[in-house]
């Protein structure tokens, strides 16, 4: 589950999604994305999305399909 705020700071504003739209695909909606390219599999982490806090520089990867 992506949590709402940075877990190191607790920051919610800065918390955000680094988006790459060749990996991950551009989030649309909570549990939509488009996906440019190809068809994604779940293979090679395709399903994981990094998030980064703007404030204190926190960064983890997380399965965006859990938050359903």
């Amino acid at each position: 589950m992506i949590p709402e705020q940075c877990p190191s700071c607790q920051e919610t504003d800065g918390w955000k999604e680094v988006v790459n739209p060749f990996t991950t695909g551009i989030p649309i909606g909570k549990n939509m994305r488009i996906n440019i390219g190809i068809v994604r599999t779940g293979c090679f982490g395709f399903y994981k999305v990094k998030y980064r806090c703007e404030k204190c520089g926190f960064e983890d990867k997380y399965d965006y399909r859990e938050d359903k």
